[in-house]
């Protein structure tokens, strides 16, 4: 048996402004893989094998937020705060074996935690029917690791803001824009060695043209980083219809600067990471839509 307690609790501190608070303690059983003490392939060079053993691993989950909001002026914020730690009875360790990652079950406990302050502020304007939105996270965790068969603490932290604005300046003209940093570290698990910090930028430009029947919308995304961790790539695709009661006629125009893909890279003391993202080609698409 189990028991998975919980408390809630909230707030009205005045007639704009929410104060509520959470807490519940939680167990999470044991899958497949944990249980099955054979060598399971997971991927073409990667295997695993679990303890044979069923094991509750107990978990504490804690919220805070509190959010204030004046709709005849527009603004509003919220400030959230969340703590969640999960301690498990076995730690696994990875070795490479001919060319395979075998994951193996340590005899050993472990305990993460995971923490995290967001703050979000939003501004409504009137004129030119204008949203301004700012959104601030920080996150940072703490875990462990076998290495070298010695269990050791890691840790990650991160940064992430973001900025946001749309405006309609008239009746047929529409845009919104976004722009995000994001700031990653990792702690070593070895003692004296330092690992790098990864800033990368990625900027959204929607554009919306709405004279009479026509409607002509361009979408555009920028990702760069001076670190080298995010190449620079521009992608854009534009989309031009006609539209009536009975029928559409749009032409899309795809991957209008030739990009190929977009890379991702990260290296740390327990490893390294690197992934493609890849594009369509370049393509102009006509199509004709009924409304029967």
């Amino acid at each position: 048996w189990q028991y998975s307690p919980a408390v809630n609790c909230r707030w009205r501190l005045m007639a704009y402004g929410n104060f509520a608070a959470n807490y519940s303690h939680s167990f999470s059983q044991s899958g497949f893989y944990k249980l099955n003490p054979l060598r399971i392939y997971t991927s073409y060079n990667t295997a695993s094998s679990g303890t044979c053993t069923f094991e509750n691993c107990p978990g504490d989950n804690v919220s805070v937020s509190y959010d204030y909001s004046l709709p005849g002026y527009g603004l509003s914020y919220e400030v959230r705060y969340l703590y969640n730690q999960n301690r498990f009875k076995h730690l696994y360790e990875s070795r490479l074996y001919d060319g395979i990652y075998i994951r193996e079950n340590v005899s050993q406990d472990s305990k993460s935690t995971n923490q995290s302050v967001s703050g979000r502020i939003q501004y409504l304007m009137r004129p030119l029917k204008t949203k301004l939105l700012m959104h601030v996270s920080y996150s940072f965790s703490d875990f462990d690791v076998m290495r070298n068969s010695l269990k050791m603490r890691s840790g990650n932290q991160s940064l992430n803001l973001t900025l946001f604005l749309n405006m309609r300046p008239c009746k047929w003209f529409y845009f919104e824009e976004s722009s995000s940093y994001s700031q990653s570290k990792q702690r070593s698990v070895v003692e004296g060695q330092s690992n790098p910090t990864y800033r990368s930028f990625y900027h959204t430009l929607n554009l919306f043209f709405q004279p009479g029947k026509w409607q002509l919308k361009m979408t555009n995304e920028c990702s760069h980083s001076k670190d080298g961790s995010v190449n620079f790539n521009i992608y854009s695709e534009a989309q031009l219809s006609y539209k009536t009661k009975v029928y559409e006629l749009p032409v899309t125009c795809k991957n209008l600067w030739g990009e190929n893909k977009r890379e991702y890279k990260s290296f740390s003391a327990l490893g390294s990471s690197y992934s493609v993202t890849e594009y369509r080609p370049r393509e102009i698409m006509a199509s004709v839509v009924f409304s029967i």
